[in-house]
């Protein structure tokens, strides 16, 4: 029993750290984002707006002031799971961002054809 709830606890933990891209942080609008896309075409696209006065503050590294919050601590486990993710330091604005994800998911999905595209049919 015991070797089975620890096997439920490490798996978690280990597909949040496969698929963690690293963040691209620019700017958005008025506001800086940080910007992780998985390693495949995204299934989708989420916007992660921490709980509370819903400002942080984002380094150059993508690291948020807030990352102690449970939106922010399940960042990584989203990129793994296939999702897109963008994260602000100040969401009251959406327009900008939701434009740049759909760029972005537009751009790798057309990037994963013309590699499927390349290669060579048998």
């Amino acid at each position: 029993m015991t070797t089975r709830i620890g096997f439920i606890l490490a798996v978690p933990a280990a597909i949040a750290l496969i698929g963690a891209g690293t963040p691209s942080v620019e700017q958005v609008g008025r506001t800086r984002a940080a910007i992780v896309l998985p390693d495949a075409p995204p299934i989708g696209s989420i916007i992660l707006i921490p709980r509370g006065s819903t400002l942080q503050k984002i380094d150059a590294a993508g690291t948020p002031s807030s990352g102690g919050n449970f939106v922010m601590r399940i960042r990584p486990s989203l990129p793994a799971a296939g999702f897109a993710i963008a994260y602000l330091e100040d969401p009251t604005d959406l327009r900008p961002i939701i434009v740049r994800m759909r760029e972005r998911r537009e751009s790798r999905r057309r990037r994963s054809r013309r590699r499927l595209d390349a290669r060579p049919r048998t």
